[in-house]
């Protein structure tokens, strides 16, 4: 649907900012899509080979020029190419030294950077990421924003709802999202940001208004080999993107580390460290939690029905993000009274019952001994 009207773009307008090793062919070409799957190219495309797991993108070029592509990029040297003959055709051809790279940057230009056309918060750690869009996205609809929000769930704004086949998309597919919100007049939009998305670059040079950091735990070491590889995945929402205020939770080994490497305009969360957005007096009760926000802006009293400590930590991170986005101490205090549970974080269920029942799908180890 959406892909078919894409607006034509010119080829050397898309390469803007990629990396680009060697290149063959003409450059002056409209394009009018971009694909990275073979199987959906149409007529007048840019087919990005990205190597993978299990299959190379390289035996998929055939495919995309039979199909009618016009501009083929790959990490392949060009002269590797021998089935395809590039000068005799009106094509395009570029090697680069990262495929995903490029296919974010040239994502970004097609859809006319739409991550510079809102507000948007970008969300990594272990933990917490689906609650604090919950509680982001309650903030900014109660300060009269127009708000978006992708991640494990869904992506929605407005009255579009589109299911989740990944916690972050793909960045071709990320940028499409983001363009469509922006066109729907969205201002601010929360992404959660696993760190398998860092790996594969689907966020790469992307502009975030505030990135938060939550905490960092021994799951998902399936998928990196060992917890240094882990925290480097997480910093590079940082490192690799430009970020201005960076919420980082400084009660965790790595948060602090991130908060010393990322100083600029950082703004720390914590319990049991002094921090920007501080949490004090904490009463843990079995129905609500009460305790004392202080933050520059100064101090307020706060209730909620979140349980748990960990949720603590969601709402000084939604605190400190929701203040670097303008929104007042009143709407913050006013908005975590009113939060209703979560749906199957860490919920309540009581039936008249002498003892608590929590339901919570948080299924690492890790997330339960946080409860």
């Amino acid at each position: 649907s959406v892909r078919n009207n894409m607006p034509e773009k010119n080829l050397k307008n898309l390469m803007a900012g990629v990396d680009t090793a060697e290149s063959l062919g003409d450059f002056n070409l409209q394009i009018n899509h971009i694909t990275f799957d073979s199987r959906k190219v149409c007529e007048g495309g840019l087919f990005v080979a990205i190597p993978g797991e299990k299959f190379n993108g390289e035996t998929f070029i055939k495919d995309a020029l039979d199909k009618g592509a016009i501009a083929i990029i790959t990490e392949s040297p060009l002269r590797s190419l021998t089935s395809i003959s590039i000068d005799s055709k009106k094509i395009a051809a570029f090697c680069v030294n990262d495929s995903r790279k490029a296919l974010s940057k040239i994502s970004a230009n097609f859809f006319n950077q739409p991550s510079e056309q809102l507000s948007l918060t970008g969300i990594t750690g272990t933990n917490g990421k689906t609650t604090l869009t919950y509680i982001l996205e309650a903030l900014s609809k109660t300060a009269g924003r127009a708000v978006g929000v992708i991640g494990t769930i869904d992506c929605h704004y407005g009255k579009t709802i589109i299911p989740a086949e990944m916690t972050t998309p793909e960045s071709l597919d990320l940028n499409q999202c983001l363009r469509q919100m922006v066109d729907e007049g969205i201002s601010d939009c929360f992404l959660e940001v696993s760190s398998h998305a860092l790996v594969k670059k689907r966020v790469y040079g992307m502009g975030f208004k505030t990135g938060i950091f939550t905490n960092l735990s021994r799951d998902h070491l399936d998928f990196h080999r060992d917890m240094e590889e882990y925290k480097n995945a997480k910093a590079k929402l940082f490192r690799e993107n430009r970020v201005k205020v960076p919420v980082i939770n400084i009660d965790d080994p790595v948060g602090k580390e991130f908060a010393e490497e990322f100083k600029q305009g950082v703004l720390s969360i914590g319990i049991k460290s002094t921090a920007d957005f501080f949490a004090e007096d904490i009463v843990l009760g079995a129905t609500e939690s009460r305790f004392t926000l202080k933050s520059p802006n100064g101090s307020i009293k706060i209730r909620t029905n979140l349980l748990g400590d960990h949720n603590i930590y969601n709402l000084l991170a939604a605190a400190a993000a929701a203040s670097a986005q303008g929104i007042s101490l009143n709407i913050i205090q006013n908005v975590f009274q009113k939060i209703p549970t979560i749906p199957g974080r860490f919920e309540l269920v009581s039936m008249g019952q002498n003892f608590s029942v929590l339901v919570d799908y948080a299924h690492t180890e890790d997330a339960l001994s946080k409860s």
